[in-house]
């Protein structure tokens, strides 16, 4: 697909092609009535993402990029369950104050007004879309992408045009802003590092990115960013159009409890409040944040994002030295290209490990991917299987 092409590489169009759960209905069925400015609301395609079924074989979950939570973490999710938390309407102020002004990307302390939690990353880019887009608006990512952007975007009822950034390529800045120019781009959606690629865009283009389009809202989605060896919060938070995306559930591990945040100018962020549930997040999974972000959490999550990172890099050198044709990452995952993904995938699994592959993805269609475990006896039994499976590789 050529740069400034719609489409979307991450979404396709047939329903029983969304691997590892994600899915389009695309019935285009439309109901009477309702119609919201001049707009049918059922005339956009009906889109959604649905987990897949858990396999009870299944020891090592490597195929969704999940984190590890700290010991503190978890005790506080312990104590809040047993606590009047549970029947009190959560506030996410204080974790909100908490992410402003203990910063960790470089980026100076924010007042709180510059700072919203939300239920999720997936919550923040939902509310997101719902501000900057609207029928017949464009949103620019970069493909392959990651699934939620383009749901999001055909939900507000937006097009979705797409940037080519293959694995293992630099980052096409010409071509990001010659596309979103050429089409009035509403926003661009940058996941850096990215998902799955893993490639990353420096923190000199990003600004530059936000620079050359000063009409365009830039969201820049850092969940990986912790992984990587520059986190692109700072660029994003310096320019008024700049939207940084953040989730506990890479770094923290948290992604059973749907905590995630958003930073940007006072202004969007009293947009993206008024754009969703009031309260987003559960009280207990707020204790668990906060102390995921204490000191002695950050302290415990350093030495598990140090484990990931070295596990990133020796299952790069043995997925090479197998035969497979592993990418550079910046995140806690490998992409590889292999000879039979989806009989890697079956392979593994019925040795208690899940994976991910990409049916019906264009240009993934022989990839594969890999999380860390952030586990030395995890690591261990993925580096076995994989060396047992060199067939499929």
């Amino acid at each position: 697909m050529n740069a400034g092409s719609e489409g979307y590489g991450a979404a396709p169009s047939d329903p029983a092609s969304g691997e590892n759960g994600s899915a389009l209905a695309g019935s285009g069925e439309r109901a009477p009535g309702d119609e919201r400015d001049g707009y049918r609301a059922q005339e956009r395609p009906v889109v959604g993402y649905v987990p897949p079924a858990r396999d009870p074989r299944i020891r090592w979950f490597l195929d969704a990029n999940e984190g590890r939570p700290s010991r503190a973490a978890l005790a506080a999710l312990a104590g809040a369950a047993a606590s009047e938390t549970a029947r009190r309407y959560p506030r996410t102020a204080e974790l909100e104050a908490v992410i402003a002004s203990r910063p960790k990307a470089g980026y100076e302390p924010l007042p709180p007004s510059r700072v919203l939690v939300t239920a999720g990353g997936d919550d923040a880019i939902a509310r997101a879309c719902r501000v900057f887009l609207k029928p017949g608006s464009s949103l620019v990512v970069f493909e392959p992408a990651f699934e939620m952007y383009a749901i999001g975007a055909r939900l507000s009822g937006a097009r979705v045009v797409g940037v080519p950034w293959p694995p293992g390529e630099p980052f096409p800045l010409a071509a990001a802003i010659g596309t979103a120019r050429a089409c009035r781009a509403a926003a661009v959606a940058l996941v850096s590092p990215a998902n799955p690629a893993g490639g990353l865009a420096s923190p000199e283009e990003t600004t530059e990115l936000l620079d050359a389009l000063p009409e365009t809202s830039v969201w820049v989605d850092g969940a990986y960013a912790d992984f990587s060896r520059a986190d692109p919060m700072a660029a994003a938070l310096s320019r008024p159009n700049g939207l940084a995306l953040r989730s506990f559930s890479k770094t923290y591990g948290l992604a059973g409890l749907r905590v995630g945040w958003a930073a940007g100018s006072p202004e969007t962020i009293a947009a993206l409040r008024a754009a969703g549930d009031p309260f987003p997040v559960a009280g207990p999974s707020l204790a668990a944040a906060l102390a995921a972000r204490s000191p002695e959490g950050e302290a415990e999550t350093a030495r598990i994002v140090d484990r990931l990172v070295r596990e990133r890099e020796a299952l790069y050198g043995l997925l090479k030295r197998l035969g497979a044709r592993p990418y550079p990452s910046e995140t806690n995952f490998v992409l590889a290209r292999v000879r039979d993904p989806g009989g890697l995938k079956e392979a593994l699994a019925a040795r208690g490990i899940a994976i991910r592959a990409y049916p019906g993805r264009p240009g993934l269609e022989s990839m594969i991917r890999i999380s860390g475990p952030a586990d030395r006896e995890g690591f261990g039994e993925l580096a076995r299987a994989l060396r047992a499976c060199k067939e499929y590789l």
